[in-house]
């Protein structure tokens, strides 16, 4: 397992503040009702260090702001020559279930309304939006009242009477658990990236990935396809502790070249080894040359060259030709 502190919120966080990627998400995570009201083209990734004070933004949050639709003959379309309306959503990442989110979430808008007053901007919208994907199901709501009713223990006549001083707003919940993205109309990229995170805890990660992996081979930039599925195996490196082997396998499995499986694993291992973890994937790396070459040592045997001359080609041993039942 890797030693970066939430190996979670910096995959999901590295993931998500690009913005094809946050663009996909808002359309799968967002109701269908604002999403047709929303300009997805003008989203924006904004600096919200400022929001969460004690941290300086923790490695999962993240600040979007999108443009709302101009309609003909409303007070948007009349304001177009002054300033674009827009709305804001807050993205939270939970990899565990925090039943104190609706406070942490309160503290947040409070600072980002406060930030548009100090700016003499509009005070416009925020849409707080949980990416959960704990062990444990889902089971706060989504909304604070609720959550402050149940916690205060109000109730009936006292809570009718004190109602309208407790806060509220509604959170969008969306829940990996038990997520199928390939029924998103999200890319081939983000539908890895979220089966990665729906699948990270389970020993056959690899195994539920390959359908995932395999969809990148209709990525045609090489360079953008390396980059995705080097991304996916630093997260999974980070968070289990890999068999020497299991990567070039998967890899294989899900119909990658030789080359390209090298430039995966290279790639990755310059991931880790800027965090002080490379050992695995090297391994791996190395797993992944010796398949190749009893790949093409078979191919050699079939065409009829001799262990001999097999050997020198390859740079294998005779014995080790053997070893792997390429014999005469």
């Amino acid at each position: 397992m890797g030693d970066i502190q939430n190996p979670h919120d910096a995959f999901v966080r590295s993931v998500f503040q690009e913005k094809e990627n946050a663009m996909d998400l808002m359309r799968s995570a967002l109701p269908r009702e604002i999403v047709e009201h929303l300009e997805m083209g003008s989203l924006s990734v904004l600096d919200a260090s400022f929001v969460d004070e004690e941290q300086k933004q923790s490695q999962g949050d993240l600040l979007f702001s999108i443009d709302l639709k101009r309609r003909e003959g409303t007070a948007s379309a009349r304001a177009e020559s002054r300033c674009a309306l827009h709305i804001y959503c807050l993205f939270e990442h939970k990899s565990y279930l925090d039943s104190g989110v609706y406070v942490q979430l309160l503290g947040y808008l409070a600072r980002i309304y406060r930030r548009q007053w100090n700016n003499a901007q509009r005070l416009m919208p925020v849409i707080p939006l949980v990416f959960y994907h704990g062990e444990k199901e889902w089971n706060l709501g989504n909304r604070l009242l609720g959550q402050m009713v149940r916690n205060s223990g109000l109730d009936g006549e006292d809570l009718e009477l004190l109602k309208r001083y407790i806060p509220d707003f509604g959170i969008e919940i969306f829940n990996v658990p038990g997520l199928d993205p390939a029924s998103l109309p999200v890319s081939e990229p983000v539908q890895l990236y979220l089966a990665s995170v729906a699948f990270i805890r389970d020993s056959e990660v690899f195994e539920h990935l390959i359908p995932f992996l395999e969809l990148q081979n209709s990525i045609d930039d090489l360079g953008k396809k390396v980059e995705v599925v080097a991304r996916v195996l630093q997260y999974i490196f980070n968070v289990q502790d890999v068999e020497s082997g299991a990567v070039s396998e998967a890899l294989k499995m899900a119909g990658f070249s030789t080359e390209e499986s090298e430039g995966i694993m290279a790639t990755t291992a310059d991931k880790l080894r800027a965090e002080g973890k490379a050992e695995g994937i090297q391994q791996g790396m190395q797993q992944g040359k010796l398949e190749g070459k009893l790949e093409d040592a078979r191919r050699m045997k079939v065409e009829g060259l001799t262990l001999d001359q097999i050997a020198r080609i390859t740079g294998l041993s005779v014995e080790e030709l053997k070893k792997h039942q390429i014999s005469d």
